[in-house]
């Protein structure tokens, strides 16, 4: 009995080789087609990884990933070259001013609609604010 799909990935490198592409520092040659393969996942309630990052040595990371693939959706990076993980962990877990942001939310909207640092704050943004509480490690954070 097989397990069936337990995820996707988007391969940047195969991508552009299909489509006879090349590299540009902004990556918006891949952009629509990360944001496909995300949405994707997200519809079919599968975890997607992100492109692996090709480039050698970029510090800070380039603006390919990994910031563009937390903010699209995606969780993971795949961090195939040595020194790679070390700068794409801190891009998918919320820094503490993110979570501060998100207790604000969340202790506001205990009493419904709200509004948070200028911002209203309703359902859908107590539901992000869930998310960066767990992406943080959970509600001890």
């Amino acid at each position: 009995m097989g397990a069936g799909v337990v995820g996707g990935y988007f391969g940047a490198e195969d991508f552009l080789a299909d489509m006879g592409g090349r590299h540009s520092a902004t990556g918006l040659e891949v952009l629509y087609a990360r944001s496909e393969v995300a949405l994707a996942g997200r519809l079919a309630a599968l975890p997607v990884i992100d492109q692996a990052v090709v480039a050698w040595r970029t510090t800070p990371p380039s603006p390919l990933t990994p910031s563009r693939a937390a903010t699209s959706g995606t969780r993971e990076d795949l961090a195939s070259i040595p020194g790679r993980f070390a700068l794409a962990t801190p891009t998918f877990t919320p820094n503490e001013a993110e979570v501060a942001a998100a207790r604000r939310v969340l202790d506001a909207a205990a009493s419904g609609v709200a509004v948070v640092d200028g911002r209203m704050v309703d359902a859908v943004h107590t539901r992000l604010a869930r998310q960066v509480i767990e992406r943080a490690g959970g509600p001890d954070v």
